[in-house]
């Protein structure tokens, strides 16, 4: 075996970044392509990132100086040339035979077997750093006004110009993946960016998951809220308000309004960080319940807001959509300058002598990279208002002011409860409607919004309701 006089200084000669973070923002050490593809000049290493080829002189094992990182003395090349952290923050690895170095962002680990940690996402098992192998797809949407469409129960993601980016199937196509489970669905990319001026639009029943190797921004704006429709319509995660086809659906549904002589009462409002608003009272004294408060404030499960119950009477209003979940993952640093809205929808108005619908609970938000920039943005999980005979209620705001709800013609204090937004609760749906009226249906809660950072820059942000903090972890 051919031994050589080796420099301690070889494993520190050449720093590459890795998937963990470590890359530069300029993306000249990218990820690798398909089959271990890299640029001209680079090579494939074994943490899936190109690394420049070493030099000749230290292909020839020429140089010599100094380095506490390798023991003096003759080594063996072959011996040497195997992954290992040279100290808590370097990685050595074997690239084509050659030993070469990487600084590890989030420190190097043994486990398993030595690599540069990485982020540990929320909602594991189904979302993790494995759905990421294969995927090299950067895509920014451009600054087209027509909305772009994501459907995740499909995988199917759309452009503004009709162009089918990513068609249906699990998998990896096109070099963006997908995978579900019956609640969730999971994009993954190289690097995700809404431009400024571009929507997407979330559609689907299961919470969306966009996870990025590199970075993700979102300068344009997020919508895991229903979109036009009937009110009943919910976001993707998010429960159904109740109708004429059935119950209110969601971890909180709002209670069905019930139906008497004169004054029929009013759906209750949806729950999530809270429980919703009561419906209106008939009356025979029936005040529906708001849906109990359910979920977490980590945001896992990852759990949309629910529906708002349906009012009474034979045309009672719909209960609002609950407003959808979204949690957006990034390796590398995370910039939110635009907006995501995961409002509930407003109660459905019930025909003048019917109840009106309660609204449907706000939506959840979660993001987490070990860089969090969120500079002038809006994050809104606001609650839908509660629904009053002859009036709509209003969708969750983007604003941290409560959603309402007009009075009823010739009524003025028949109003549908206020939706939770801010530090504000849901109200209950108004009894003062006059005789032979339905009564107002309750406002619906507001959802969660969680942030996990390593290092978190809010500037001029507003977020509604108030944001939970949390750190990351590595491994």
């Amino acid at each position: 075996m051919t031994r050589a006089h080796i420099i301690p200084a070889v494993a520190a000669v050449l720093v590459a970044s890795g998937l963990t973070g470590c890359f530069d923002p300029a993306f000249d050490q990218p990820m690798c392509g398909p089959g271990g593809a890299c640029p001209p000049g680079l090579t494939c290493s074994n943490a899936n990132v190109c690394v420049a080829a070493m030099n000749d002189a230290v292909a020839n094992d020429t140089l010599t100086t100094d380095s506490p990182d390798l023991p003096d003395g003759p080594l063996d090349v072959d011996a040497m040339c195997t992954s290992v952290c040279v100290d808590s923050a370097t990685l050595r690895e074997c690239v084509n035979g050659e030993p070469m170095a990487m600084t590890c962002a989030h420190g190097c680990s043994d486990a398993t077997a030595p690599h540069c940690r990485v982020l540990v996402p929320s909602n594991e098992p189904l979302v993790t750093t494995a759905l990421l192998t294969g995927v090299t797809a950067s895509i920014d949407t451009g600054t087209m006004s027509a909305p772009w469409q994501l459907d995740a129960d499909t995988g199917q993601l759309v452009s503004s110009l009709g162009t089918t980016v990513r068609a249906a199937g699990t998998g990896v196509q096109a070099g963006i993946g997908y995978a579900q489970d019956a609640n969730v669905g999971v994009f993954t990319f190289r690097r995700f960016e809404i431009k400024p001026g571009t929507e997407i639009r979330v559609t689907g029943t299961r919470a969306l998951v966009i996870f990025a190797g590199e970075d993700l921004i979102v300068s344009g704006r997020l919508i895991v809220s229903s979109v036009g429709g009937v009110n009943s319509t919910r976001g993707p995660g998010g429960g159904r308000g109740g109708s004429s086809s059935g119950a209110a659906t969601g971890c909180g549904p709002g209670t069905l309004g019930g139906t008497a002589a004169n004054n029929d009462s009013g759906g209750g409002g949806g729950g999530a960080a809270t429980a919703g608003g009561r419906g209106g009272g008939s009356d025979a004294g029936v005040s529906p319940l708001g849906g109990v408060a359910c979920g977490t404030a980590e945001l896992v499960p990852l759990l949309g807001g629910s529906g708002g119950g349906r009012g009474g009477g034979a045309a009672g209003g719909v209960g609002g959509g609950g407003g959808g979940a979204v949690q957006l993952v990034a390796l590398g640093s995370l910039t939110i300058t635009g907006v995501i809205q995961a409002g509930g929808r407003g109660g459905g108005s019930g025909a003048t002598d019917d109840a009106g619908g309660g609204g449907g609970a706000g939506g959840g938000i979660l993001v987490e990279a070990p860089v969090v920039n969120i500079t002038s943005a809006g994050l809104y999980a606001n609650g839908g208002a509660g629904g009053a005979p002859g009036v709509n209620g209003e969708d969750g705001r983007e604003s941290a002011q409560q959603a309402s709800c007009g009075s009823s013609p010739g009524w003025p204090s028949c109003d549908g409860g206020l939706g939770g937004a801010g530090v504000q609760p849901p109200t209950n749906g108004s009894n003062n409607c006059g005789n032979p009226l339905g009564t107002a249906g309750g406002g619906g809660s507001s959802g969660r919004i969680r942030i996990n950072a390593g290092t978190l820059n809010n500037v001029g942000a507003v977020i509604s309701p108030a944001a939970t903090m949390g750190s990351v972890s590595y491994q």
